[in-house]
């Protein structure tokens, strides 16, 4: 079984629960029989009248903000999800661990930004340098083509004919 709680509609048809069990597309109505199923939690769903409204109430808590999570809600299991919450956040070990972790992460973010940027600047580097001196050369092969060229020791055909040689090799 999976389950999941979206916060948009993926399918756009205004239902709070999709369902779907495996069946095989060669012999539709078929069922695999493991009693596997996916149920997609909608809670932008917009049919309340077709699920239980406990379920309606649930996904209206999950989609709401802070100052609507707060508020009074008629159905128990959201409200026993509101005094677990509150009970988490007003434990000071908890939430002097909780941001504990939040620093950790954001250092640990900060640090993978900076290691990054070192990266792709040295290997930005690099491959200029790489091209840097393939290009050298390549123009160092022109002039020496044209030199000769000019002095008369390769007539035109002969010099596009060394060109193109020279351009496959670096290729």
């Amino acid at each position: 079984m999976c389950n999941v709680i979206s916060n948009y509609d993926p399918f756009g048809l205004g239902k709070y629960r999709y369902s779907f069990r495996q069946e095989c597309r060669e012999v539709p109505g078929y069922e695999l029989g493991d009693g596997s199923h996916t149920i997609i939690l909608n809670n932008r769903g917009t049919n309340p009248d077709k699920v239980p409204e406990e379920l309606v109430s649930f996904l209206r808590y999950t989609r709401a903000d802070l100052e609507e999570s707060q508020g009074e809600y008629e159905d128990e299991y959201v409200r026993e999800l509101q005094e677990k919450i509150r009970q988490i956040k007003a434990s000071r070990e908890m939430g002097g661990l909780y941001m504990t972790f939040q620093e950790m992460l954001n250092e640990e973010r900060e640090e993978g930004r900076k290691e990054g940027r070192k990266e792709g600047r040295k290997e930005g580097r690099k491959q200029g340098r790489i091209e840097g001196c393939k290009e050298g050369r390549m123009d160092e092969r022109r002039r020496w083509i044209n030199y000769l060229k000019d002095k008369g020791m390769l007539t035109e055909a002969e010099a596009v004919k060394v060109a193109e040689e020279i351009t496959q090799e670096e290729e």
